[in-house]
């Protein structure tokens, strides 16, 4: 009876300590739950944004000190159309600029002509000083390593917009001509009308 009783009260101590071990992991869980989620790094998200700020700017300075004109959109033929996007790229482009600038291979820039903060690519818009200018620009970027989107395109003159300008101006003129014909019809029938009249009231 005696055995009975101290293996009966082992179990119960043992059942108690289970219990005990139990509500602690419960309790560490809750901790656990409770805890707050980490912030996540938000300086990832304005580093592309720096990158494109600096890249403009101080592709800007070289462009002023070789004396290449910035333009809001280069017509001509054979234009390399270049396009950075990764870090690797807007970091770099400078000094790819800088390169084709001392060997006289671009004649004028197309590119935005103020900085916008909501920019995260740059696009550039190479104007070739002549046809192997052109064929140079697109073998250097065709073996870059950086691995620049690019393209080689043709910008004509907006020759059908400026037409429909001077459409436009020259058809009020048009539209004015046939009033003032129907103008001159009606005074000279009034004129005939009154002189009609006085010719039959007259003794």
């Amino acid at each position: 009876m005696n055995e009975l009783k101290q293996g009966y009260h082992l179990r119960s101590q043992a059942r108690r300590a289970r219990g005990a071990m139990n509500g602690n992991q419960s309790h560490e869980k809750t901790r656990n739950r409770t805890r707050r989620p980490r912030r996540r790094n938000k300086s990832r998200i304005p580093i592309k944004r720096l990158a494109v700020h600096s890249a403009y700017y101080s592709l800007r300075e070289i462009f002023h000190e070789f004396s290449i004109p910035c333009v809001k959109k280069t017509i001509g033929t054979g234009i390399v159309r270049i396009c950075a996007r990764s870090l690797v790229q807007l970091d770099n482009i400078t000094l790819i600029m800088k390169e084709l600038l001392e060997v006289n291979l671009i004649e004028e820039i197309g590119m935005p002509l103020e900085y916008a903060y909501k920019m995260k690519t740059l696009v550039l818009f190479l104007k070739p000083a002549d046809f192997s200018s052109s064929m140079k620009l697109e073998h250097v970027f065709e073996k870059c390593s950086f691995k620049y989107h690019y393209i080689v395109i043709d910008v004509k003159y907006p020759v059908s917009s400026a037409k429909e300008k001077i459409k436009k101006k020259a058809n009020p003129i048009e539209k004015l001509a046939p009033l003032d014909n129907l103008s001159k019809v009606i005074i000279l029938v009034t004129i005939f009308s009154i002189l009609l009249t006085m010719e039959l009231y007259t003794p």
